[in-house]
Protein backbone atom coordinates (compact mmCIF):
# COMPACT_ATOMS: atom_id res chain seq x y z
CA UNK A 1 0.00 0.00 0.00
CA UNK A 2 1.04 4.07 -1.03
CA UNK A 3 -0.18 6.61 0.85
CA UNK A 4 0.10 10.15 -1.32
CA UNK A 5 1.43 13.02 0.35
CA UNK A 6 -1.50 15.40 -0.17
CA UNK A 7 -4.07 13.65 1.38
CA UNK A 8 -4.04 10.58 4.35
CA UNK A 9 -5.61 7.91 1.97
CA UNK A 10 -4.35 4.55 0.51
CA UNK A 11 -3.82 3.98 -3.56
CA UNK A 12 -3.33 0.83 -4.64
CA UNK A 13 -0.64 -0.26 -6.15
CA UNK A 14 3.09 0.96 -7.21
CA UNK A 15 3.96 4.07 -9.10
CA UNK A 16 6.59 3.15 -11.44
CA UNK A 17 4.47 2.25 -14.10
CA UNK A 18 3.84 6.26 -14.52
CA UNK A 19 7.29 7.21 -14.74
CA UNK A 20 8.64 4.46 -16.83
CA UNK A 21 5.95 5.59 -19.79
CA UNK A 22 7.10 9.09 -19.32
CA UNK A 23 10.46 7.69 -19.83
CA UNK A 24 9.12 6.03 -22.79
CA UNK A 25 7.43 8.96 -24.00
CA UNK A 26 10.04 11.06 -24.33
CA UNK A 27 12.18 8.75 -26.14
CA UNK A 28 9.84 7.76 -28.85
CA UNK A 29 9.43 11.56 -29.21
CA UNK A 30 12.67 11.92 -29.78
CA UNK A 31 13.04 9.53 -31.61
CA UNK A 32 10.33 11.10 -34.08
CA UNK A 33 12.23 14.49 -34.46
CA UNK A 34 15.32 12.47 -35.43
CA UNK A 35 13.71 9.97 -38.14
CA UNK A 36 13.85 11.36 -41.70
CA UNK A 37 10.61 12.60 -42.52
CA UNK A 38 9.24 12.72 -46.22
CA UNK A 39 8.68 16.25 -47.36
CA UNK A 40 5.67 15.40 -49.72
CA UNK A 41 3.69 13.35 -46.83
CA UNK A 42 1.16 14.73 -44.25
CA UNK A 43 2.59 12.69 -40.74
CA UNK A 44 -0.24 11.01 -38.91
CA UNK A 45 0.09 9.41 -35.92
CA UNK A 46 -2.62 7.29 -34.45
CA UNK A 47 -2.75 7.20 -30.36
CA UNK A 48 -4.02 4.49 -28.19
CA UNK A 49 -8.50 4.36 -28.52
CA UNK A 50 -9.54 4.95 -25.06
CA UNK A 51 -11.29 2.11 -23.09
CA UNK A 52 -14.48 2.94 -21.17
CA UNK A 53 -16.48 -0.26 -19.96
CA UNK A 54 -15.90 -2.23 -22.50
CA UNK A 55 -12.44 -4.12 -22.19
CA UNK A 56 -9.12 -3.03 -22.87
CA UNK A 57 -8.72 -6.18 -25.57
CA UNK A 58 -11.25 -4.63 -27.96
CA UNK A 59 -10.01 -0.54 -27.82
CA UNK A 60 -6.23 -2.22 -28.36
CA UNK A 61 -7.94 -4.67 -31.85
CA UNK A 62 -9.76 -1.00 -32.87
CA UNK A 63 -6.09 0.82 -32.42
CA UNK A 64 -4.45 -1.79 -34.72
CA UNK A 65 -7.08 -1.93 -37.49
CA UNK A 66 -7.06 1.70 -37.65
CA UNK A 67 -2.91 2.03 -37.54
CA UNK A 68 -2.78 -0.98 -39.94
CA UNK A 69 -5.40 0.91 -42.77
CA UNK A 70 -3.91 4.36 -42.03
CA UNK A 71 -0.08 2.78 -43.01
CA UNK A 72 -1.60 1.73 -46.16
CA UNK A 73 -2.84 5.09 -46.99
CA UNK A 74 -1.36 7.22 -50.46
CA UNK A 75 -0.08 10.57 -49.31
CA UNK A 76 -0.16 10.19 -45.37
CA UNK A 77 2.90 9.07 -43.33
CA UNK A 78 2.32 7.27 -40.12
CA UNK A 79 4.29 7.54 -37.39
CA UNK A 80 4.47 5.30 -34.18
CA UNK A 81 1.45 6.87 -31.53
CA UNK A 82 1.41 6.31 -28.20
CA UNK A 83 -1.36 5.54 -25.46
CA UNK A 84 -4.25 8.41 -25.44
CA UNK A 85 -4.73 8.70 -21.74
CA UNK A 86 -0.66 8.21 -21.05
CA UNK A 87 -0.54 10.93 -23.17
CA UNK A 88 -2.49 13.18 -21.49
CA UNK A 89 -1.60 12.54 -17.72
CA UNK A 90 2.59 13.22 -19.43
CA UNK A 91 1.27 16.70 -21.11
CA UNK A 92 -0.90 17.59 -18.39
CA UNK A 93 -3.73 17.68 -21.07
CA UNK A 94 -7.32 18.93 -19.42
CA UNK A 95 -9.47 16.53 -21.25
CA UNK A 96 -9.14 17.28 -24.57
CA UNK A 97 -7.59 20.82 -24.70
CA UNK A 98 -6.06 20.81 -28.77
CA UNK A 99 -3.45 23.00 -27.95
CA UNK A 100 -2.11 21.19 -25.25
CA UNK A 101 -2.99 17.84 -27.70
CA UNK A 102 -0.93 19.89 -30.00
CA UNK A 103 2.27 20.09 -28.27
CA UNK A 104 2.32 16.19 -27.58
CA UNK A 105 1.60 15.71 -31.14
CA UNK A 106 4.59 17.74 -32.13
CA UNK A 107 6.43 15.55 -29.36
CA UNK A 108 5.70 12.90 -31.70
CA UNK A 109 6.61 14.56 -35.02
CA UNK A 110 2.98 14.36 -36.22
CA UNK A 111 1.24 16.54 -38.01
CA UNK A 112 -2.28 15.44 -36.99
CA UNK A 113 -3.38 13.17 -34.45
CA UNK A 114 -5.59 10.62 -34.70
CA UNK A 115 -7.38 9.37 -31.45
CA UNK A 116 -10.99 8.86 -29.59
CA UNK A 117 -12.69 6.54 -27.46
CA UNK A 118 -15.34 3.31 -27.02
CA UNK A 119 -18.17 3.93 -24.35
CA UNK A 120 -20.50 0.75 -23.44
CA UNK A 121 -23.76 1.84 -25.08
CA UNK A 122 -27.14 1.55 -22.95
CA UNK A 123 -27.91 -2.00 -22.64
CA UNK A 124 -24.73 -3.73 -23.39
CA UNK A 125 -24.85 -5.07 -26.48
CA UNK A 126 -23.38 -1.83 -28.58
CA UNK A 127 -20.50 0.29 -28.34
CA UNK A 128 -20.06 3.90 -29.07
CA UNK A 129 -17.40 4.72 -31.30
CA UNK A 130 -15.95 8.41 -30.96
CA UNK A 131 -12.93 8.95 -33.23
CA UNK A 132 -11.45 12.47 -33.56
CA UNK A 133 -8.84 14.02 -35.84
CA UNK A 134 -6.56 16.86 -34.43
CA UNK A 135 -4.78 19.49 -36.50
CA UNK A 136 -1.50 19.76 -34.70
CA UNK A 137 -0.71 22.91 -36.62
CA UNK A 138 -4.04 24.68 -36.52
CA UNK A 139 -5.00 23.83 -32.87
CA UNK A 140 -8.08 22.11 -34.06
CA UNK A 141 -10.17 19.66 -34.34
CA UNK A 142 -10.71 19.09 -38.36
CA UNK A 143 -12.81 16.38 -38.23
CA UNK A 144 -15.02 13.97 -35.78
CA UNK A 145 -16.71 10.31 -36.40
CA UNK A 146 -19.13 8.91 -33.79
CA UNK A 147 -21.53 6.27 -34.07
CA UNK A 148 -22.95 3.20 -32.43
CA UNK A 149 -21.46 0.07 -33.43
CA UNK A 150 -22.97 -3.51 -32.35
CA UNK A 151 -20.52 -5.21 -30.79
CA UNK A 152 -21.01 -8.18 -32.77
CA UNK A 153 -19.70 -6.44 -35.63
CA UNK A 154 -16.45 -5.22 -34.15
CA UNK A 155 -14.80 -8.79 -34.78
CA UNK A 156 -11.37 -9.07 -35.91
CA UNK A 157 -12.48 -10.48 -39.42
CA UNK A 158 -14.79 -6.90 -39.60
CA UNK A 159 -12.70 -4.30 -38.30
CA UNK A 160 -10.18 -4.00 -41.34
CA UNK A 161 -13.70 -3.18 -43.50
CA UNK A 162 -14.96 -1.01 -40.36
CA UNK A 163 -11.64 1.18 -39.85
CA UNK A 164 -11.18 1.79 -43.76
CA UNK A 165 -14.30 3.13 -43.54
CA UNK A 166 -13.68 5.51 -40.16
CA UNK A 167 -10.34 6.76 -42.14
CA UNK A 168 -12.58 7.49 -45.27
CA UNK A 169 -14.36 9.78 -43.50
CA UNK A 170 -11.32 11.34 -41.31
CA UNK A 171 -8.27 11.22 -42.81
CA UNK A 172 -8.03 12.49 -46.57
CA UNK A 173 -4.81 13.27 -47.74
CA UNK A 174 -4.98 17.43 -48.37
CA UNK A 175 -4.77 18.53 -52.16
CA UNK A 176 -3.96 22.00 -50.80
CA UNK A 177 -1.49 23.82 -49.48
CA UNK A 178 -1.17 27.12 -46.98
CA UNK A 179 1.37 30.22 -46.68
CA UNK A 180 2.73 31.30 -43.28
CA UNK A 181 3.70 35.30 -43.75
CA UNK A 182 5.71 37.35 -40.92
CA UNK A 183 7.47 40.29 -41.24
CA UNK A 184 9.84 42.79 -38.84
CA UNK A 185 8.59 45.04 -38.28
CA UNK A 186 4.34 42.89 -37.97
CA UNK A 187 0.96 44.87 -39.34
CA UNK A 188 2.41 44.72 -42.79
CA UNK A 189 -0.16 44.65 -45.68
CA UNK A 190 0.11 40.98 -47.62
CA UNK A 191 -1.32 40.69 -51.34
CA UNK A 192 -1.41 37.44 -52.73
CA UNK A 193 -1.31 37.91 -56.98
CA UNK A 194 -1.53 41.01 -56.64
CA UNK A 195 -5.08 41.10 -54.53
CA UNK A 196 -5.11 41.98 -50.69
CA UNK A 197 -5.67 39.12 -47.91
CA UNK A 198 -4.47 40.93 -45.12
CA UNK A 199 -2.09 41.76 -42.44
CA UNK A 200 0.74 39.94 -40.91
CA UNK A 201 1.58 37.89 -39.03
CA UNK A 202 -1.19 36.26 -41.40
CA UNK A 203 -1.55 32.36 -42.47
CA UNK A 204 -3.27 31.60 -45.70
CA UNK A 205 -5.45 28.35 -45.88
CA UNK A 206 -6.36 26.40 -48.80
CA UNK A 207 -3.91 27.78 -51.26
CA UNK A 208 -3.84 25.90 -55.00
CA UNK A 209 -0.46 24.30 -55.84
CA UNK A 210 1.87 26.68 -57.73
CA UNK A 211 3.93 29.51 -58.01
CA UNK A 212 2.41 32.43 -56.00
CA UNK A 213 3.85 36.41 -55.23
CA UNK A 214 3.46 37.62 -52.02
CA UNK A 215 3.44 41.29 -51.50
CA UNK A 216 4.29 42.95 -48.40
CA UNK A 217 3.73 47.26 -47.68
CA UNK A 218 4.28 49.38 -44.49
CA UNK A 219 4.06 52.81 -44.20
CA UNK A 220 8.08 53.94 -43.84
CA UNK A 221 9.30 51.02 -45.11
CA UNK A 222 10.73 49.68 -48.24
CA UNK A 223 7.74 47.39 -50.27
CA UNK A 224 8.92 43.71 -50.59
CA UNK A 225 7.89 41.12 -53.32
CA UNK A 226 8.98 37.51 -52.83
CA UNK A 227 7.67 34.07 -55.21
CA UNK A 228 6.61 31.39 -53.32
CA UNK A 229 6.56 27.75 -54.77
CA UNK A 230 3.09 25.87 -52.81
CA UNK A 231 3.01 22.36 -52.94
CA UNK A 232 -0.18 19.77 -51.95
CA UNK A 233 -0.14 19.44 -48.64
CA UNK A 234 2.52 21.30 -47.22
CA UNK A 235 3.04 24.82 -45.66
CA UNK A 236 5.48 27.19 -46.94
CA UNK A 237 7.01 29.76 -44.80
CA UNK A 238 7.79 33.28 -45.81
CA UNK A 239 10.19 35.75 -43.48
CA UNK A 240 11.09 39.36 -44.92
CA UNK A 241 12.66 41.76 -42.96
CA UNK A 242 11.05 45.18 -44.38
CA UNK A 243 14.26 47.92 -45.03
CA UNK A 244 13.28 51.47 -43.82
CA UNK A 245 12.72 54.18 -46.82
CA UNK A 246 16.24 56.54 -47.03
CA UNK A 247 15.42 59.70 -45.21
CA UNK A 248 17.05 62.93 -45.48
CA UNK A 249 19.71 63.83 -42.30
CA UNK A 250 18.50 66.37 -39.56
CA UNK A 251 20.14 69.75 -39.84
CA UNK A 252 22.13 69.95 -36.58
CA UNK A 253 22.14 73.30 -34.72
CA UNK A 254 25.45 75.24 -35.12
CA UNK A 255 28.01 75.21 -32.95
CA UNK A 256 29.88 78.67 -31.03
CA UNK A 257 33.10 77.42 -30.05
CA UNK A 258 32.19 74.32 -27.72
CA UNK A 259 28.74 74.89 -26.86
CA UNK A 260 26.04 73.30 -28.81
CA UNK A 261 23.99 75.84 -30.04
CA UNK A 262 19.68 75.43 -29.04
CA UNK A 263 17.64 77.19 -31.51
CA UNK A 264 14.52 76.42 -29.42
CA UNK A 265 15.57 75.48 -25.97
CA UNK A 266 11.69 74.97 -24.70
CA UNK A 267 10.70 71.99 -27.50
CA UNK A 268 13.61 69.58 -25.46
CA UNK A 269 12.32 66.90 -23.40
CA UNK A 270 13.50 65.36 -19.90
CA UNK A 271 14.95 62.34 -20.36
CA UNK A 272 12.80 59.15 -20.02
CA UNK A 273 13.63 57.33 -16.49
CA UNK A 274 15.01 53.86 -16.79
CA UNK A 275 13.55 51.40 -15.24
CA UNK A 276 16.02 48.67 -15.04
CA UNK A 277 14.00 46.24 -13.18
CA UNK A 278 11.01 45.98 -15.33
CA UNK A 279 12.23 42.95 -16.88
CA UNK A 280 12.49 41.14 -13.75
CA UNK A 281 9.19 41.95 -12.38
CA UNK A 282 7.37 41.32 -15.27
CA UNK A 283 9.50 37.57 -15.73
CA UNK A 284 8.44 36.87 -11.79
CA UNK A 285 4.68 37.80 -12.71
CA UNK A 286 4.69 35.28 -15.08
CA UNK A 287 6.51 32.36 -13.27
CA UNK A 288 4.03 33.48 -10.46
CA UNK A 289 1.12 32.77 -13.25
CA UNK A 290 2.65 29.27 -14.52
CA UNK A 291 2.49 28.24 -10.64
CA UNK A 292 -1.22 29.15 -10.24
CA UNK A 293 -1.71 27.38 -13.58
CA UNK A 294 0.46 24.40 -11.96
CA UNK A 295 -1.56 24.12 -8.68
CA UNK A 296 -5.00 24.07 -10.61
CA UNK A 297 -3.56 21.19 -12.97
CA UNK A 298 -2.67 19.42 -10.08
CA UNK A 299 -5.93 20.31 -8.18
CA UNK A 300 -7.76 18.31 -10.95
CA UNK A 301 -5.36 15.46 -11.31
CA UNK A 302 -5.79 15.41 -7.08
CA UNK A 303 -9.55 14.91 -7.71
CA UNK A 304 -9.18 12.74 -10.55
CA UNK A 305 -7.27 10.68 -8.57
CA UNK A 306 -9.22 10.44 -5.79
CA UNK A 307 -12.41 9.62 -7.98
CA UNK A 308 -10.25 6.66 -9.48
CA UNK A 309 -8.90 5.30 -5.81
CA UNK A 310 -12.93 5.15 -4.83
CA UNK A 311 -13.50 3.01 -7.65
CA UNK A 312 -11.27 1.00 -7.10
CA UNK A 313 -11.39 0.32 -3.61
CA UNK A 314 -15.52 -0.15 -4.29
CA UNK A 315 -14.70 -2.68 -6.69
CA UNK A 316 -12.42 -4.28 -4.43
CA UNK A 317 -14.42 -4.89 -2.13
CA UNK A 318 -17.11 -6.42 -5.01
CA UNK A 319 -15.00 -8.82 -5.52
CA UNK A 320 -12.99 -10.02 -2.76
CA UNK A 321 -14.56 -13.62 -1.65
CA UNK A 322 -16.94 -13.95 0.93
CA UNK A 323 -15.51 -15.17 4.10
CA UNK A 324 -16.51 -14.57 8.15
CA UNK A 325 -12.78 -15.25 9.28
CA UNK A 326 -11.15 -12.30 9.88
CA UNK A 327 -7.60 -13.42 9.38
CA UNK A 328 -8.29 -14.39 5.97
CA UNK A 329 -10.54 -10.64 5.24
CA UNK A 330 -7.13 -8.89 6.58
CA UNK A 331 -4.71 -10.68 4.67
CA UNK A 332 -7.08 -10.01 1.68
CA UNK A 333 -6.85 -6.28 1.94
CA UNK A 334 -3.60 -6.43 3.06
CA UNK A 335 -2.38 -7.74 -0.04
CA UNK A 336 -4.12 -6.49 -3.24
CA UNK A 337 -1.94 -4.94 -6.15
CA UNK A 338 -2.80 -2.98 -9.71
CA UNK A 339 -3.46 -6.61 -11.22
CA UNK A 340 -5.65 -9.26 -11.61
CA UNK A 341 -6.46 -10.50 -7.61
CA UNK A 342 -5.66 -14.35 -7.34
CA UNK A 343 -7.90 -16.45 -6.44
CA UNK A 344 -10.53 -14.33 -8.26
CA UNK A 345 -11.85 -15.65 -11.91
CA UNK A 346 -11.58 -12.29 -13.94
CA UNK A 347 -14.73 -10.50 -14.38
CA UNK A 348 -15.65 -6.84 -15.57
CA UNK A 349 -15.80 -5.94 -12.14
CA UNK A 350 -12.32 -7.42 -11.78
CA UNK A 351 -11.18 -5.77 -14.93
CA UNK A 352 -12.24 -2.32 -14.14
CA UNK A 353 -10.83 -2.42 -10.61
CA UNK A 354 -7.56 -2.90 -12.50
CA UNK A 355 -7.90 -0.28 -14.48
CA UNK A 356 -9.48 2.13 -12.14
CA UNK A 357 -6.13 1.47 -9.75
CA UNK A 358 -3.26 2.13 -12.42
CA UNK A 359 -5.22 5.12 -13.69
CA UNK A 360 -5.16 6.79 -10.11
CA UNK A 361 -1.56 5.63 -9.40
CA UNK A 362 -0.69 7.51 -12.89
CA UNK A 363 -2.78 10.99 -11.29
CA UNK A 364 -1.26 10.36 -8.01
CA UNK A 365 2.58 10.71 -9.62
CA UNK A 366 1.13 14.05 -11.93
CA UNK A 367 -0.19 15.24 -9.07
CA UNK A 368 2.95 15.53 -6.83
CA UNK A 369 4.83 16.49 -10.10
CA UNK A 370 2.88 19.06 -10.56
CA UNK A 371 2.68 20.42 -6.77
CA UNK A 372 6.66 20.27 -7.23
CA UNK A 373 6.07 22.49 -9.75
CA UNK A 374 4.32 25.28 -8.97
CA UNK A 375 6.15 25.80 -6.10
CA UNK A 376 9.67 25.92 -7.57
CA UNK A 377 7.72 28.50 -9.74
CA UNK A 378 5.94 30.98 -7.42
CA UNK A 379 9.55 30.31 -5.27
CA UNK A 380 11.38 31.84 -8.48
CA UNK A 381 8.60 34.57 -9.66
CA UNK A 382 8.15 36.29 -5.89
CA UNK A 383 12.58 36.07 -5.73
CA UNK A 384 12.90 37.38 -9.56
CA UNK A 385 9.69 40.11 -8.63
CA UNK A 386 12.26 41.55 -5.35
CA UNK A 387 15.27 41.48 -7.14
CA UNK A 388 13.56 43.78 -9.64
CA UNK A 389 12.17 46.29 -7.36
CA UNK A 390 15.43 46.72 -6.03
CA UNK A 391 16.85 46.99 -9.16
CA UNK A 392 14.25 50.03 -10.09
CA UNK A 393 14.51 51.58 -6.47
CA UNK A 394 17.99 51.71 -6.95
CA UNK A 395 17.74 53.39 -10.65
CA UNK A 396 15.21 56.30 -8.97
CA UNK A 397 18.06 56.90 -6.06
CA UNK A 398 20.59 57.60 -9.12
CA UNK A 399 18.03 60.05 -10.49
CA UNK A 400 17.93 62.23 -7.35
CA UNK A 401 21.30 62.28 -6.93
CA UNK A 402 21.99 63.53 -10.64
CA UNK A 403 19.24 66.14 -10.25
CA UNK A 404 20.28 67.66 -7.41
CA UNK A 405 23.38 68.73 -9.28
CA UNK A 406 22.63 68.95 -12.44
CA UNK A 407 23.64 72.43 -14.31
CA UNK A 408 23.18 73.73 -18.03
CA UNK A 409 24.19 76.41 -19.85
CA UNK A 410 22.10 77.44 -23.02
CA UNK A 411 22.82 79.78 -25.94
CA UNK A 412 20.02 81.06 -27.86
CA UNK A 413 21.35 83.69 -30.75
CA UNK A 414 18.96 86.71 -31.35
CA UNK A 415 18.60 88.44 -35.07
CA UNK A 416 17.00 91.09 -36.04
CA UNK A 417 17.01 94.02 -38.88
CA UNK A 418 19.20 95.87 -36.78
CA UNK A 419 21.50 93.88 -35.97
CA UNK A 420 22.26 90.29 -34.08
CA UNK A 421 22.90 89.58 -30.70
CA UNK A 422 23.57 86.40 -28.16
CA UNK A 423 21.31 84.77 -24.75
CA UNK A 424 22.55 83.08 -22.54
CA UNK A 425 20.82 81.38 -19.96
CA UNK A 426 22.31 79.00 -17.07
CA UNK A 427 19.87 76.95 -15.39
CA UNK A 428 20.82 74.69 -11.76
Amino acid sequence: MRRHPTKGRCVVGGCASGRWAFVALLAGGLAAFSAPAAASDDSLAVLGVESIEVGDTLANQVTEALRRRASELQGVRLVPGKDFVELKMVFGCDGEAPACLAQAGRTLGADRLLYGSLKKAEGGKSVVVSLKLLDVRELAIVKQVQETVPRKSLTPAALGATATRWLGQLVVPPQLGSIGVQTAPPDAQVSLDGAPVGRTPLKLKDIRPGTHTVGLQLDGHQPANQTVEVRAGSMETVVVKLEREARAEPVKPPRIGALDVDPNPLTQEPPKPRHPGRGAKIAGITLVAGAAVAGAVAIYTWRSYLDLQDSASARLREVAPPSTDMNTVSTWYQGPRCEQPSGVPETALSRTYVANCQSGDKYANATTGLWISAGVLATAGIVSFIVGDRLDAKAAKERRQQSAIKQSLRLVPALSTKGGGLSASFEF
